[in-house]
């Protein structure tokens, strides 16, 4: 998670954004009473009752890459991720409190996210781990295996999943999690929330965490023999040696009911934990708190839910943590309990990942619940994506998604009904994002479509999921029904006047819709992506052929966000007003995708 190392760093840096104090709602439940933690017979009790959620997230490798084909189980439902890593479960069975999200891959290691589910779709996001091989041993023998820094003291004794005895060659995956790498979250299993040894609910500090891994020489899943044991050894980073107890609690990670389980201690050796585990899992060296859960719902002073922010809530004890909003703008999580703490939004990671809303809440000594309105400034524009997305035959799209790439951020948003609307913050510095759609029935999509922002609503007119179209114009024309035009020529040439560069797109459909784009293209930085209008720069669109857009209103605005070379896309899209050739006024937005020929 790139931007929990950055909010680390940020702690102590209140940022004003504001001359006047931003909103605060505060709603908590029975605030005076101090709540003793209360022991239930059964843990899962305190999950609540049972309800249904929506959940859609995506599954990437260590190099933020898709991973296709992941088996993805909520409860009784399941899923397999598509080609772009996505999955969509929609009224699986979880519980109010708590819902726990597995995928596994051949390759990889079994990976896993625990949420506090909240009311519209919950967003998951999970990084599988390749199981790669950090050495070998063999029944009998003691080994150490090392892998960067980490390691495991084998003593031979192992068995199947069945219980038998092994006896032959093992094979050992050893992966060391590092809390300040800001990938950590999405690698590590479950969520930082455990049962300790009392059968108490606690939160969790992690200070590194070890999974262990055995195969056999068929790859069939292996374990420690029952009475035997292992060492194992966890690198702590040096900036978390402050911090560091001389001895620290242990905590394996339960697969089968997703969360952490107090067993064993490892005590501080140099720069390592060092501790005796008998079987294996992940293993975590952690320091327990109490805790409460929490919501936050965050929108800006338009009222509108900001999504996909990332929230971090600081304990001057227990370090920060995060999490990024939903389609509705809220986030949940646990936190810890009868402490001040500090919450803070910030914005994209493409702007910088600043702080741009702090605020000191707390302490609550019970589940509570917050509203924050984030006032934004010139350097933060709050922006609305908007558009249709249909099937090869114009019908709409009733199961399928949109996703919004803006730099490094992916805003994964559901589509069920042909439109789709999202909101995300941007910086003044990057106005361009790009976007694609899947349809779940046809399992067909898009493709990537590039786009300049048209602050603060871009309204994408429709975008057909139909891989077999490599090029088109869509557009729309007041509130008529979307126009769709399919491979239109496009030619490229020199202006024999000027000497510039010239783009012509157009199409005639079967007498009724025509379509012609003309303009002298600017080369800028040795680029011609860039914004152009209508009435500067020779660029029309024309209305029923053969007649002319009227010349007294033309401001049709074109940004021509992708000009890739020959077999390479020409994205624009555009929007504006324009008098007919009955000088009859209009607005219009559309989208070109289109294949430079020459």
């Amino acid at each position: 998670m790139k931007k929990l190392k950055k909010g680390i760093q940020l702690l102590l840096l209140l940022l004003v954004i504001s001359c006047e104090k931003p909103s605060l709602n505060v709603v908590v439940e029975d605030p005076d009473v101090t709540v003793t933690p209360i022991v239930s017979t059964t843990f899962s009790e305190n999950f609540g009752p049972e309800v249904n959620s929506d959940f859609i997230g995506s599954v990437l490798d260590i190099n933020s890459l898709p991973v296709a084909g992941a088996n993805i189980i909520i409860g009784a439902a399941t899923a397999t991720t598509d080609e772009n890593g996505v999955f969509i479960i929609k009224g699986a069975t979880v519980n109010e409190k708590f819902a726990y999200i597995k995928a596994s891959k051949s390759g990889y290691i079994n990976g896993s996210r625990a949420v506090i589910p909240v009311a519209g779709a919950n967003n998951i996001a999970i990084m599988l781990l390749e199981q790669n091989e950090a050495g070998t041993t063999n029944s009998g023998e003691v080994k150490t295996i090392v892998s960067n820094g980490a390691s495991v003291t084998l003593n031979g004794a192992y068995v199947k999943e069945d219980g038998s005895n092994y006896t032959g060659t093992v094979k050992v995956h050893l992966h060391h999690l590092n809390p300040i790498d800001e990938n950590m979250s999405d690698q590590m299993p479950g969520m930082l929330y455990a049962e300790n040894s009392d059968g108490e609910e606690r939160m969790l500090q992690t200070l590194g965490m070890l999974s262990v891994e055995l195969k056999g020489s068929a790859g069939e899943d292996l374990n420690i023999s029952t009475g035997s044991s292992a060492k194992i050894t966890i690198p702590l980073d040096l900036s978390l040696l402050p911090i560091a107890p001389s001895t620290i609690p242990l905590w394996y990670f339960d697969e089968e009911n997703g969360y952490w389980k107090e067993e064993g201690e490892a005590v501080l050796t140099g720069t390592n934990y060092v501790g005796t585990v008998t079987h294996f899992s992940f293993w975590n060296c952690d320091i327990p708190a109490e805790a409460v859960r929490f919501n936050v719902s965050v929108t800006d002073d338009a009222d509108i839910p900001l999504v996909f922010s990332y929230v971090t809530i600081t304990s001057s004890t227990f370090g920060t943590r995060g999490g990024f909003t939903n389609e509705n703008g809220v986030v949940s999580g646990l936190i810890p309990s009868n402490e001040v703490l500090i919450l803070e939004v910030f914005d994209a990671d493409i702007c910088g990942t600043n702080s741009i809303y702090t605020e000191s809440v707390g302490p609550f000594s019970s589940d509570a619940s917050l509203e924050i309105t984030v006032p934004l400034n010139t350097d933060i524009i709050s922006e609305t994506i908007k558009g249709n997305f249909t099937k090869c035959d114009n019908t709409s799209v009733s199961n399928g998604y949109v996703i919004v790439s803006y730099g490094n951020d992916r805003y994964i948003n559901t589509v069920t009904d042909g439109n789709f609307e999202v909101h995300l913050l941007r910086c003044t510095t990057e106005a361009t994002f790009s976007i694609k759609g899947y349809d779940y029935e046809s399992l067909q999509g898009t493709g990537e479509i590039n786009y300049t922002f048209s602050t603060p609503t871009t309204n994408l007119g429709t975008l057909i999921s139909c891989n077999s179209i490599k090029n088109f114009i869509s557009y729309q024309i007041d509130d008529d029904e979307p126009i769709f035009i399919i491979d239109p020529p496009v030619i490229f040439s020199q202006n024999p006047n000027s000497g510039s560069p010239v783009i012509e797109i157009g199409a005639y459909n079967q007498g009724v819709n025509c379509f012609w784009l003309r303009g002298n293209l600017t080369l800028n930085n040795g680029s011609y992506v860039g914004e152009y209008l209508a009435s500067d720069n020779d660029f029309y669109f024309i209305e029923n052929c053969p007649f002319y857009t009227g010349q007294s209103l033309n401001e049709v605005v074109f940004n021509v966000t992708s000009f890739g070379d020959v077999g390479e896309y020409i994205d624009i899209n555009f929007a504006g007003n324009y008098d007919d050739f009955e000088d009859v006024s209009h607005s219009i937005t559309g989208t070109i995708h289109v294949l430079r020929t020459n």
